[in-house]
């Protein structure tokens, strides 16, 4: 609603910059509101192991285009493990790396996933950028050694 109250306000004056701001935080706070809500739903029925009401519930969370990564890595890896759907779950991750590129989880989650479909490159610079965020992680030494 406060997002509503600010859109209308650039109708009035356009040029209000500090409307501007803050109808996208409000915006950027709405749809983070809907995601973790969703989300939350999706972890519950994964515990459950409700495996196509977790996906429906974090596709939900993702649809609500939020800016933190968890939802879209979570989306991607119940893809990943329960459905054939390969390219979407690697899309989410790499959605979730675009969120949050120092988050190591989501990047190595990537990285494998690029080498497990048979894309070597990708995953070679997925890896690199894991070491580069943890020069002493063991899984991405080794596999940058794998695959260089």
């Amino acid at each position: 609603e406060a997002a509503a109250h600010f859109q209308r306000s650039m109708i009035l004056n356009p040029r209000d910059e500090d409307a501007a701001k803050m109808a996208k935080r409000a915006n950027d706070m709405a749809s983070n509101s809907r995601a973790e809500g969703a989300w939350r739903q999706g972890r519950e029925a994964l515990m459950r192991e409700q495996f196509q009401e977790a996906a429906k519930l974090f596709k939900q969370a993702v649809e609500s285009n939020p800016s933190k990564g968890k939802y879209y890595h979570s989306f991607g890896k119940v893809v990943w493990e329960h459905t054939m759907r390969q390219r979407t779950a690697i899309e989410m991750f790499r959605l979730a790396v675009e969120k949050e590129p120092s988050n190591l989880e989501f990047v190595l989650e990537l990285a494998r996933a690029y080498e497990t479909v048979g894309m070597p490159s990708n995953a070679l610079k997925a890896f690199e950028r894991a070491a580069s965020i943890d020069t002493g992680n063991d899984e991405a030494r080794k596999a940058l050694k794998r695959l260089r």
